[in-house]
């Protein structure tokens, strides 16, 4: 066995030593040790190998990480529900009885306990004219001897909690009402549903889905034929009533008709004015939350006409008429939160090396880095069985098949009978045959092409040039192919 096997996982990569000490996010850390406290194993001093591979030290900090993340929550849990009965008030005459939705937390070296009351724990006395608002602090002292809770209201042990520097231990969870201008937006997107032949549905990525089931649909004419069977206009309500903030939906608009008279309208903005022109139906002030989309013929966008040659490339350009959600980084703005969120950690979070304090705005600077400065390798992927190391995934999983007899686990297609040897091979095969994605045109004809390399093979064929020689009988020819079908038709070559 190499002196490079980690300890972890008797792979061939164990470039650390458990019992040295090594920086990480601020601090120095010692692998045995966390190996200690988060699963209380304890690796002897005089083991023959005690290197600890890259891969194993991120799966170790995570646990540790997940097991202080469970400590805090049963902590948390166990003081919730906390209810506390003849609780008397210098302010009440009355004995009154409280129940807590979220348990109190001790504050440090003063024997407190800071409680933040629910808006339903609210108490008013006729006589004196006082309540004890929703938002009122209650201070309580533990007492260890009896092991009771006795509640007063203290506004100088409040003051001097906050002038050390202590932060509220529980915050107020109330619901924020919501405004009569997301009412608003709520209702003008209903009335538009209800009352015409659009089509809602969610993006993803290669289908589109149902806005409410779990179906998708390769084509935007089977997603309507299937939400025929959702009629039921409350489970529609009951959805849009669950959104919270700025929620757009998307929204195919093909062919737009009212539904109670039948006429065609351009757009969204013609139906609202033909419904309120012709049939009397009111709208707030407020716009809707409905994303127009035409996909019955093709990728062009309903707002400004520019054309694209995916879904996918539509809905991103879809992002420059929203400016809901803007990055405070670099200004571009985004129709969701979501697409927000997602632009944020793949652009702009900081990428943090697990060896180093160094951090990089790319994956491909981190991983330069690992390899220049820790001499990491570039093969991750080895066999459990029998130790040999592979570059790529494909050729650990045929390694496997071949060498010890592992099965083979194939993707079969659910549109056609074909199969692949994985999910990616059978992704591409959807785009490339089902959706007929094309996303690389020619530039001097108007055919398109699923890749790159057949987008410029093609394109040769519109220069005059022939830089392929049939080594036989010195034929030229413009393309490889040309010269292959040359060879195998002329020269009889297999």
């Amino acid at each position: 066995m190499s002196s490079n096997t980690c300890l972890f996982c008797l792979g061939p990569e164990g470039t650390e030593d458990i019992f040295h000490k090594h920086y990480h996010e601020g601090k120095n850390q010692m692998y045995s040790e966390i190996l200690l406290k988060t699963y209380n194993v304890t690796a002897p001093q005089d083991i023959q190998n005690s290197k600890i591979c890259e891969q194993c030290v991120t799966e170790l900090r995570r646990a540790a990480e997940f097991k202080t993340k469970v400590i805090k929550s049963i902590n948390y849990l166990s003081s919730a529900h906390l209810k506390v009965e003849n609780y008397y008030c210098d302010d009440f005459d009355d004995k009154i009885s409280v129940e807590f939705d979220e348990g109190p937390q001790p504050v440090e070296n003063t024997g407190l306990y800071v409680i933040k009351l629910n808006s339903k724990n609210s108490f008013y006395d006729d006589n004196k004219k006082t309540s004890v608002a929703h938002d009122t602090e209650v201070v309580g002292f533990h007492d260890d001897d009896d092991d009771e809770t006795s509640l007063v209201q203290e506004t100088s042990l409040l003051e001097e909690r906050k002038s050390k520097g202590y932060q509220k231990s529980v915050q107020q969870n109330l619901k924020q009402p919501e405004s009569q201008n997301h009412k608003d937006l709520k209702e003008n997107s209903l009335r538009l549903v209800f009352n015409s032949n659009l089509c809602l549905f969610k993006s993803l990525k290669t289908k589109y889905g149902c806005f409410v089931c779990k179906e998708a649909f390769l084509s935007i004419k089977d997603l309507r034929e299937h939400s025929k069977i959702h009629s039921n206009a409350e489970a529609i309500k009951a959805k849009f009533n669950r959104l919270r903030g700025m929620s757009y939906q998307n929204a195919d608009i093909s062919n737009l008709e009212c539904t109670k008279c039948g006429a065609a309208c351009l757009d969204l903005n013609d139906l609202k004015k033909h419904l309120i022109e012709n049939h009397e139906i009111k709208f707030g002030v407020t716009e809707h939350f409905l994303i127009p989309y035409k996909l019955q013929d093709s990728f062009k966008c309903v707002l400004c006409s520019e054309k694209f040659n995916t879904y996918m490339r539509l809905s991103v350009h879809m992002n420059n008429h929203y400016s809901n959600n803007v990055c405070e980084i670099c200004g571009n703005s985004y129709i969701n939160r979501i697409s927000l969120r997602i632009h944020m950690q793949t652009q702009h979070k900081e990428k943090k090396c697990s060896l180093c304090s160094e951090t990089f705005l790319t994956s491909y600077a981190r991983v330069r880095h690992m390899r220049t400065h820790h001499n990491s390798s570039m093969s991750k992927r080895y066999c459990l069985i029998c130790g040999k190391t592979f570059l790529y995934t494909y050729q650990l999983i045929e390694h496997k098949i071949l060498e010890h007899g592992a099965k083979r686990q194939l993707s079969k297609c659910s549109i056609c009978p074909k199969t692949f040897p994985n999910q990616q091979n059978l992704k591409i095969h959807i785009r490339s045959v089902h959706v007929r994605e094309r996303n690389f045109p020619c530039h001097a004809c108007e055919m398109r092409f699923f890749t790159k390399c057949d987008q410029k093979r093609h394109e040769k064929t519109h220069l005059d040039e022939k830089s392929y020689v049939c080594g036989i009988c010195e034929s030229k020819f413009k393309g490889k192919d040309s010269l292959r079908r040359h060879l195998r038709r002329q020269h009889g070559h297999t």
